[in-house]
């Protein structure tokens, strides 16, 4: 059996050093993506609670003024 040829050995361990820092790069990006659209979930979540909130005080506000319950209310605008 022949010895390897150091050249080869060393454009492979090149070219495996430059895979992991590739995949590396990469994984850190994906990762940061994934955070912040995680984050961007959870304030999207919270403003839906609170749009929720707003629209049922708005509701209860004009079945108020006109002196209904909201479901009345509702049943008639649709």
């Amino acid at each position: 059996m022949t010895s390897p040829d150091p050249a080869t050995i060393g454009v492979l361990s090149t070219a495996i050093a430059g895979m992991t820092t590739a995949i590396s790069i990469l994984w850190k990006h994906v990762s940061n993506n994934f955070i912040a659209l995680n984050e961007k979930l959870d304030r999207s979540e919270q403003r839906l609670i609170d749009c929720e909130s707003d629209r049922l005080a708005i509701w209860k506000k004009l079945a108020e003024q006109v002196g209904k319950e909201v479901d009345e209310l509702k049943g008639e605008v649709k």
